[in-house]
């Protein structure tokens, strides 16, 4: 099953519903630790539902139980798999209110970033400035009609989540040491320009950025060795409405 992910870059998404005690037995203890810190228990179900989608998702690739499934984290806190011989398998998690998305490919670092993005930011225009690299806040910032600029502000932040958690380096890297021009022969393509003191080369990613609705916003980065035709979405069990089919090529 694990070779499911040669070349390939498989994105599963489902909706962030509470989940029952009995789901939740399958987490680690720190993963429950992690879970009950939390203050509200919205945010506890978001991090209780995601850590088990995540599992479960893992074991659709290799036959191990999702309680069984072992991660340690690099010194930036982005976890791995220990599991003898699934060590290849690469993954990424991401929620927000009312969705989760989780990224896997084999041998290839990968990011994901879903926002929702229908909430209102207060100073768009000073918050572009201060976490986007010149060029991409002026794009936000161009035009008054708020719709488009609220739309160019998650695309562009999910870009950066996206790579930021691909190089799993956190928030080491300064935002505004790369940025995303979009590709205008394919709108969903990002080409990455990164300055030289963040040690990296931009063509070597695969940048790609979607709304998924007009509530969420998508954007996964990964290495360029990916097959665009082995790059699929798919939904859990068809039970949200967006605008790709579940199970298609992006």
């Amino acid at each position: 099953m694990i070779q499911l992910l040669q070349d390939a870059l498989q994105i599963h998404l489902t909706r962030s519903q509470p989940i029952n005690a009995l789901a939740t037995e399958i987490l680690s203890t720190d993963e429950q630790k992690k879970a009950a810190a939390f203050l509200f228990e919205a945010d506890r179900q978001l991090y209780a539902t995601a850590h088990v989608f995540l599992r479960q998702t893992l074991s659709r690739y290799a036959q191990i139980a999702p309680r069984d499934w072992r991660f340690h984290v690099n010194q930036y806190g982005k976890p791995e798999i220990v599991n003898d011989g699934c060590q290849a398998i690469q993954f990424n998690l991401s929620h927000t209110q009312g969705l989760i998305a989780v990224a896997l490919t084999l041998n290839q670092p990968v990011g994901v970033d879903i926002e929702q993005g229908d909430r209102s930011l207060r100073d768009l225009a000073a918050l572009s400035r201060h976490v986007f690299a010149q060029q991409e806040a002026a794009d936000v910032l161009s035009g008054d009609d708020p719709e488009t600029q609220r739309h160019k502000f998650f695309t562009y932040w999910t870009l950066k989540e996206a790579y930021i958690k691909a190089r799993g380096m956190g928030m080491s890297l300064p935002l505004k040491k790369f940025r995303f021009i979009r590709d205008q022969a394919a709108p969903e393509r990002w080409t990455l320009i990164c300055d030289p003191e963040i040690q990296d080369h931009g063509d070597q990613w695969l940048c790609h950025a979607k709304p998924l609705s007009e509530h969420y916003f998508l954007a996964y980065v990964t290495r360029t060795g990916i097959s665009l035709e082995k790059i699929q979405l798919h939904m859990a069990d068809n039970q949200y409405q967006l605008p790709f089919k579940a199970n298609s090529a992006v």
